[in-house]
């Protein structure tokens, strides 16, 4: 039977900026310089109109780092008065008490966190500052302050064994959930694929482990994938807009429509020749499922996984 695809996404997430202050080592956007072709203040609401008139569910705001953008709470606020539920993903570093309280006027509930190791040694590394420190005290600000807090933490090679802390380390913290993503190979990672890719056995069974304490949770495509249907929802109920507002498949793919919310409607962008073939890739690639040590975490499903085991021609298909 074939599979009914949507008009619309139903979540999206959202890189609204590229810019960032840290330089963090498994960056998959490879994030710091902003963006010459950045969407504006009224170009954000334009589109936030557009996805609002469409019923988009709710949006997830990423970077770069968010809190660089200085409209960032005139942004929420539009959410805000629309009730269209959205959440901030940011390094917490810029998240003084006076900007806190701007962002919770302008209707923020929710906030992730990076997290990228339980120790301040591993954090400190893979983030490429002494940042968790400070990450630490914005969560008790947060927690503070009424916030519902979340953490965002890599599963790389470098901080596995330690991952097995975190249900210990979230009562420390009084941290209230984590959501844990696999490393892959993208952006900043690939120059440090010795310390971050991670044996597939080994990163199986964390997650296994892992999401036994039920604060803790596979993020985007792997939670459908592993602990639903066996089925990606990128291209299919999800995707992601980019800073300067073209829609990508799923946020760890190099591939992005050729034209931008400002110049077609989602619902073209949604049914581009890109789009489709994302969501039929299973039909023109063939898949190395019997010699990929990841089949157990993806479940042959995940083209992100596969995209290292892709010839130079097959990726090109994309494009």
């Amino acid at each position: 039977m074939v599979e009914p695809i949507l008009r619309a996404p139903l979540n999206v997430e959202w890189e609204i900026t590229r810019e960032c202050n840290l330089r963090c080592k498994h960056c998959y956007t490879s994030a710091g310089k902003k963006d010459p072709e950045e969407l504006t203040t009224e170009q954000v609401l334009r589109i936030v109109d557009h996805l609002d008139t469409v019923g988009i569910s709710d949006i997830t705001f990423s970077g770069g780092e968010p809190l660089l953008r200085d409209d960032l709470e005139v942004i929420l606020a539009d959410l805000h008065r629309r009730e269209l539920p959205f959440t901030l993903y940011t390094n917490g570093t810029l998240l003084s008490r006076e900007r806190l309280l701007s962002l919770k006027k302008a209707g923020a509930q929710s906030f992730t966190l990076s997290l990228n190791g339980t120790t301040k040694k591993t954090h400190n590394f893979v983030q490429g500052q002494d940042t968790y420190d400070v990450v630490v005290k914005r969560i008790s600000q947060l927690k503070e302050n009424g916030f519902l807090t979340q953490a965002l933490y890599t599963l790389m090679g470098i901080n596995l064994q330690e991952a097995l802390e975190l249900p210990s380390l979230m009562d420390d913290i009084d941290l209230d959930s984590v959501c844990v993503y696999p490393f892959y190979p993208s952006g900043r990672g690939i120059n440090h694929l010795s310390m971050f890719e991670v044996n597939g056995e080994q990163l199986y069974t964390t997650i296994k482990e892992l999401i036994t304490d039920e604060r803790i949770f596979l993020g985007g495509c792997l939670k459908g994938i592993f602990e639903g249907s066996g089925k990606s929802p990128c291209a299919k109920t999800m995707c992601l807009v980019t800073s300067e507002g073209k829609l990508r498949p799923c946020n760890f793919l190099p591939f992005q429509t050729d034209e931008s919310l400002l110049e077609k409607d989602v619902y073209t962008l949604w049914k581009s020749p890109l789009f489709e073939k994302v969501r039929t890739w299973q039909d023109h690639i063939e898949r190395k499922c019997d010699t990929c040590e990841y089949t157990k975490t993806c479940r042959g499903n995940c083209l992100a996984f596969h995209m290292p085991l892709l010839s130079d021609e097959e990726v090109t298909s994309f494009k």
